[in-house]
């Protein structure tokens, strides 16, 4: 018998020398990982071949059942590396077949930004993406400039960088990021030293400074950086003061009018964060002293003023408007809200017509909040009127905490649109049913509770987690209280109906049933699917799966279960199959039977079989010969006209019918949905023919042996 060797394409998985004979070869066809595979005289495996190119090294992870490692002088491209590098596994490490370190005149390129310096050998050179200096010192810097030693970049510590010039540090980055100027910093920027430091901007015609003396920190414009003096710049002077020190903490705005004048204090913060406009001593969050107090007077006129007042004739903090106008609060310069002259407030309309006056859409529809008094019967606090009449309302019921809409013609209803002019779009009906889209309820059962009408409904979950959110049906026996369920009661179906120019039938069904005895945390259950047949009234059970995961199908017409692939015929792709020892649905379990679209059946076994217990059968006698039937039989090659285009061999059915009628069988001809076409397609029964080939077999035995036996006695004459 020729050795076979072996063959596979499932991606890094190589063949197992102890599954592989002297001198025979396996192979992988995965394009990701190819390989031709021997095993040597030590039984260790051997990869001929061919190179293996990819950023991660050959066989890092082998698939389920494949020999893991390397071979011995296997090859890999790096392509990891630029330049990409070949490796050998020398049968412990890839090792690069180019030394990593050349003398100058040949060394490798490098990446971008990196140098050139020595090994750490001192021997040769190489390339680094990193350099090493010494820490050095102020007066002698690891980075200078010729003729300049003293002036330079050194580290003062370890995480540290300085800048030194004359021998001295004057710039500092600390292990922290933070930046010191003249000193070690203590905060992100810090500009240190023992005399007054400022920082100055300069432009054409002026400046200004940022500085700080004794308890002061000043900015300014055209003021002395150290003392804080006027500067003669021909231009007045303005400044801020940040003054601390151990009594007293204070911001304060100083302006003059004219050059060289001394500066006057305009406002000021107090350490415990009082304001004071025109007074350094304010003692309350903000006090204004001046004339006129705090006004709002836009036409400058005095006919529209407004005041705002700390205390109005001890009665509290007030705003005034002198005049005979109302006050109005806008946004997005539209008036919303008006509060007028004589007190009334109205919200959406200019001209309030009562102590709240609050419209939508036009006047004849207004909205009034109800001042009622707390108690325990109903109180309304919101009503809505057409004219005298109320058509709703929100309310207190019996004096719960809850918040409750009345509406006075029996439905509340939701609408879209411009006022006037809106389109209904939700509704909830006299009788606590919900309708979307529709103002009328269709359910042909009459059971909705929720119906929604021309539109989906989507249940959506965006959420960074396993779970789900969906559809959840719950079923209890009690009325309102969690009582038992029992087997075999409904849980919840999903229904399907269609209209038939008069009513609306229902032409298939999803339901879930309880399947067995429930208890605590213990629920069994199992789904039903049911279709209307044609011509029928009512839908049929056509499928279920049990509480064991069991399905059962059920049908009265051909294709009880029908399998289709558009895949050609062939054994490359699988129809049907089998697994035992599973644990789930995640292809867990081991292969023991297949099915394959050009219709072969094969199994781990090769055992096919039928019942044929003795208990089962009767009128048992032996089989009449079968000698003329076979010799009758006519082997015929043939190809079928489409699919499986190969030669066979094997019988036509027509032939067979001739010599034994009881070998054929035929079956009619139907469509997609069933139809008989009027034709009939014939089958040979082959499992019958090997039996009468075994009888056939058996006759043969007998009349070779009757003439051995005839030979054997004229041989001994």
């Amino acid at each position: 018998m020729a050795l076979q060797h072996l063959r596979s394409s499932t991606a890094n998985k190589r063949p197992t020398p102890a599954g592989m004979s002297d001198g025979q070869l396996a192979m992988n066809t995965n394009s990701a990982s190819p390989g031709l595979f021997l095993k040597d005289s030590a039984g260790a495996l051997v990869k001929v071949g061919p190179v293996h190119v990819g950023t991660t090294a050959p066989n890092v992870s082998p698939a389920s059942g494949g020999q893991a490692g390397n071979s011995t002088g296997e090859q890999w491209l790096d392509t990891s590396v630029s330049p990409n590098q070949m490796k050998v596994w020398n049968g412990s490490a890839w090792v690069g077949i180019v030394a990593d370190e050349l003398p100058v005149s040949k060394l490798q390129d490098g990446t971008a930004g990196q140098i050139v310096q020595t090994d750490s050998a001192g021997t040769g050179v190489e390339w680094s993406s990193t350099t090493n200096l010494p820490i050095a010192s102020a007066a002698a810097p690891a980075y200078s400039f010729q003729g300049d030693p003293n002036t330079g970049l050194y580290s003062p510590g370890a995480d540290q960088l300085a800048i030194s010039t004359a021998g001295t540090g004057r710039v500092f980055v600390d292990a922290n990021g933070r930046v010191g100027i003249g000193g070690s910093p203590s905060t992100a920027l810090h500009l240190g030293g023992s005399s007054s430091q400022t920082i100055r901007i300069n432009s054409n015609t002026s400046a200004g400074f940022v500085g700080t003396t004794g308890y002061i920190t000043q900015i300014g414009a055209n003021r002395n950086p150290i003392d804080g003096s006027i500067v003669n710049t021909g231009t007045a002077t303005a400044f801020i003061n940040l003054e601390a020190d151990v009594s007293n903490g204070s911001i304060q705005f100083c302006t003059t009018g004219t050059n060289n004048a001394a500066a006057l204090e305009r406002m000021r913060i107090t350490s415990d964060g009082k304001v004071g406009i025109g007074t350094s001593s304010p003692d309350s969050a903000l006090q204004v002293n001046g004339a006129g107090g705090i006004r709002i007077n836009e036409d400058g006129a005095g006919t529209k003023l407004v005041q705002l007042r700390s205390d109005y004739a001890g009665q509290g903090p007030a705003i005034n408007v002198f005049t005979n106008d109302p006050l109005l609060f806008l946004t997005n310069n539209s008036e919303r809200l008006r509060i007028t002259s004589d007190g009334k407030v109205g919200i959406g309309t200019s001209s309030p017509g009562g102590a709240l006056d609050v419209v939508a859409g036009n006047t004849s529809n207004y909205a009034i909040i109800a001042n009622n008094s707390y108690s325990t019967g109903d109180q309304n606090f919101l009503q809505f009127k057409a004219s005298s009449t109320i058509i709703g309302d929100f309310n207190r019921p019996n004096g719960t905490n809850d918040v409750e809409f009345n509406a006075g013609f029996g439905a509340i209803a939701f609408g879209t649109g411009t006022a006037g002019t809106a389109t209904e779009k939700v509704r909830i009906d006299s009788s606590g049913r919900l309708l979307v889209g529709t103002s009328t309820a269709r359910d042909p059962a009459g059971e909705s509770k929720i119906e929604v009408f021309n539109g989906p409904i989507s249940v959506s979950t965006f959420a960074n987690s396993t779970g789900f959110y969906g559809l959840n049906f719950i079923k209890s026996r009690g009325t309102s209280t969690n009582v038992i369920v029992q087997n075999n009661d409904s849980l919840a179906a999903v229904r399907f109906f269609g209209a038939d120019g008069t009513t609306f039938p229902e032409a298939a069904r999803i339901e879930s049933f309880v399947d067995g005895a429930p208890g605590t945390n213990d629920m069994p259950g199992r789904l039903v699917f049911y279709t209307t047949a044609d011509g029928a009234s009512s839908p049929t059970e056509r499928m279920r799966v049990d509480s064991l995961g069991r399905t059962h199908l059920f049908t009265g017409s051909n294709h009880v279960l029908r399998v289709a692939s558009s895949t050609g015929a062939g054994t490359s792709i699988i129809l049907i199959r089998g697994l035992y020892s599973a644990t789930d649905n995640a292809d867990s379990g081991s292969e023991s039977f297949r099915v394959f679209t050009n219709g072969d059946v094969v199994n781990t076994n090769n055992s096919y079989g039928s019942i044929s217990d003795i208990k089962l059968k009767e009128n048992i006698v032996d089989a009449n010969s079968q000698w003329d039937d076979l010799k009758a039989l006519q082997v015929r090659n043939y190809n079928f006209k489409e699919g499986q285009t190969h030669t066979q061999i094997g019988l036509i059915a027509q032939e067979v019918e001739q010599v034994s009628p009881g070998l054929v069988t035929e079956s009619p001809d139907r469509d997609e949905k069933g139809n008989d076409l009027g034709t009939v397609t014939k089958s040979v029964n082959y499992s019958v023919l090997y039996m009468k080939a075994v009888k056939a077999l058996q006759e043969a035995m007998d009349r070779i042996e009757t003439l051995e036996a005839k030979v054997a006695a004229l041989e001994g004459v």
